[in-house]
């Protein structure tokens, strides 16, 4: 018998993912402002190193629940091949538009000489393949697994109820409302706060609203696949290509 929806349930399921969420990449956080500066021989420049820290430990975090959670092995919370066919035609779609728009970008500033700089020394091939592999390799699994895998497999027993936010023929894209919820937890992430005296100390509308829309693109593709493959390797390209793209930039117009 499938557990009982009360708003209790659901409440409680919702705050205990939400802690979660909260704590492990402020943990992960904590360790990255710790051990950041024993990577120096790795990242002389501090280019990619807090980052790797702090996505490796939030992974590993939320990785430790799920196989602790009882009765629950990680391949039920996504981490299985699911419909293989429906996640690479995903994968296709989303390399070849992504690629697409950042290539109109890359040349309209290059044509326009706009003075873009990357946060970094580009010429130097370890910042560049370090901030390339940390963002190829792990960004993707990291988020994936801790902003859609977990909350939406935790929450979907109590908020299971479909959105359908549109139809093309015959293909029907939807959403549950976990993963509206994940989304919003995902935005939420992007927002950066001290509890403490409160203090809001980093807001971006842009990137807000652009990690709501891809948010609501990887919950889409994980519910649609049954895996967190998909989401994962579209997440990284989805960082992959705009590191690429500054990097040009910066190289052209400097």
């Amino acid at each position: 018998m499938p557990p009982t929806k009360t708003p209790l349930r659901k409440t409680l399921t919702l705050l205990f993912v939400f802690l979660v969420i909260e704590a492990a990449p402020r943990i992960g956080s904590l360790l990255a402002d710790h051990f950041q500066s024993r990577l120096r021989f790795l990242d002389p420049d501090q280019v990619f190193s807090w980052g790797i820290i702090h996505h490796f430990a939030q992974l590993v975090i939320v990785l430790l629940i799920m196989i602790a959670w009882p009765g629950k092995p990680l391949r039920e919370w996504g981490f299985r091949a699911g419909d293989s066919q429906r996640g690479l035609r995903w994968v296709g779609w989303f390399t070849l538009i992504w690629i697409g728009i950042y290539t109109i970008l890359t040349l309209v500033n290059i044509v326009q000489n706009n003075p873009i700089a990357a946060y970094y020394d580009v010429t130097d091939p370890r910042n560049l393949l370090g901030e390339l592999a940390f963002r190829g390799l792990l960004v993707g699994i990291s988020e994936e697994t801790v902003f859609r895998a977990f909350p939406i497999m935790l929450l979907i027993s109590s908020w299971s109820a479909e959105v359908e936010l549109f139809q093309i023929r015959s293909f029907r894209v939807k959403i549950s409302q976990a993963g509206i919820l994940a989304v919003l937890f995902f935005v939420y992430a992007h927002i950066g706060f001290n509890y403490y005296p409160f203090e809001i100390t980093f807001f971006n509308p842009v990137q807000l609203f652009t990690a709501a829309g891809l948010g609501i693109l990887y919950a889409v593709i994980f519910e649609d696949t049954r895996s967190i493959y998909y989401p994962a390797v579209i997440h990284s390209i989805s960082d992959v290509v705009p590191v690429l793209s500054l990097a040009v930039i910066s190289l052209v117009n400097s």
